[in-house]
C-alpha cells in the first residue's frame, strides 16, 4: 500500500506517472507526456526498477521524483541504501537517454525508436525517495520516523528524502509524515514537519502541522 498510496497522491498533485511497477507484479510500460504529445517505451530489463518514477514539467524545467518503498521500516533497514541510490539513478539516465518504440503526435501513434527530442530543451531535477509504512496512530510511529531520518541522513544524498506512510482504513485515509526534502521545488507537495492526509474517497490532501490548523490543498 506504500507506493499505491503515494502513487496516488503525486497524480492527485498533477505528477505524469512514467513509471510504475505494481505490488506482486511488473509493468513494464514507461510513458513520458509533454502537452499533447506522448512517448512510449519498455522499462529495461536488465537493471533492477524503481517502484515509481513520476514527473512534473512547468516553464522549461523538469522535476522527476523516483520512489523506492518499504512495507515496514526493518525491511529499509536492511537495504544498501548507496547502492540503491545507485541503482536509481543509472535507471533514470537509462529512462531519459533510450530510444522510445512509439509516439503519439497528430492523432495517431508512429513507430519511433528515436530518443525524446523534447527532453534537451527542459533543465532536469532528480528526488530519490524512500518509503516506509507504519501502523496506523501507534506509540512507535515517532520513532520510525527518526530512523527513517537517520537513514537517509548516513545515505550523505541531499536528493533523498523520505516518507513514512500510515493508512487509516476506517476513515479511508492516509497520512504521511516526510523528512529531510532538500528540495525547493518539493516542498509545495512534501513538506517536512507536517503531516499530509490524503483522503481516498474525496481525492483530497490536506496539510497539517501538530497543535495547527489544516489547509486543504
Amino acid at each position: 500500500m506504500v507506493d499505491a498510496t503515494i502513487r496516488e497522491y503525486l497524480e492527485h498533485m498533477g505528477y505524469g506517472l512514467a513509471y510504475y511497477s505494481p505490488p506482486h507484479g511488473s509493468w513494464s510500460l514507461i510513458e513520458f507526456r509533454f502537452g499533447k504529445l506522448k512517448y512510449r517505451g519498455f522499462s529495461p530489463r536488465d537493471m533492477t526498477r524503481p517502484d515509481i518514477v513520476a514527473y512534473r514539467t512547468g516553464g522549461r524545467k523538469m522535476l522527476i521524483v523516483v520512489l523506492e518503498s518499504k512495507e515496514t521500516i526493518e525491511q529499509l533497514m536492511n537495504e544498501n541504501i548507496a547502492k540503491c541510490l545507485k541503482t536509481m539513478k543509472s535507471y533514470v539516465r537509462r529512462l531519459l537517454s533510450m530510444r522510445y518504440r512509439h509516439r503519439f503526435t497528430d492523432g495517431k501513434w508512429a513507430d519511433w525508436e528515436k530518443q525524446m527530442e523534447e527532453i534537451r530543451s527542459y533543465k532536469t531535477a532528480v528526488s530519490y525517495c524512500f518509503a516506509v509504512g507504519e501502523k496506523h496512530e501507534t506509540e512507535g510511529s515517532e520513532q520510525n520516523t527518526d530512523v527513517l531520518r537517520s537513514i537517509i541522513e548516513k545515505c550523505g544524498d541531499t536528493h533523498a528524502f523520505g516518507i513514512a506512510v500510515s493508512v487509516d482504513w476506517a476513515h479511508l485515509s492516509s497520512h504521511m509524515r516526510v523528512v529531510l526534502n532538500r528540495n525547493a521545488d518539493l516542498l509545495a507537495e512534501f513538506p517536512n514537519g507536517e503531516i499530509i492526509e490524503y483522503t481516498y474517497a474525496e481525492q483530497g490532501a490536506t496539510k497539517s502541522t501538530p497543535g495547527g490548523p489544516n489547509r486543504q490543498r
